[in-house]
């Protein structure tokens, strides 16, 4: 896997199971930072591939979700 992937796979790491470890405290403040990550992706393929490409990541100024419910009531984690 090359360097590219490995940093994909962190990030994508990062963004589904970060939210897991600020439930133990509930504090926002202690685990976030107050800005939101918008990825813009590709998503392509036929009856026998599939791609996933990022196209771009922005950091945009603020927190876009509810900073008392920091994980979804309905258990949504991949």
């Amino acid at each position: 896997m090359n360097r590219r992937a490995v940093r994909r796979v962190l990030l994508l790491a990062l963004v589904c199971f970060g939210p897991v470890f600020a439930r133990a405290e509930g504090i926002f403040d202690k685990y976030f930072l107050d800005f939101t990550m918008r990825i813009d992706y590709f998503h392509f393929g036929n009856a026998e591939m599939e791609e996933i490409s990022i196209d771009r990541i922005y950091l945009q100024k603020g927190w876009a979700g509810s900073l008392e419910n920091l994980i979804d009531p309905f258990n949504n984690v991949p």
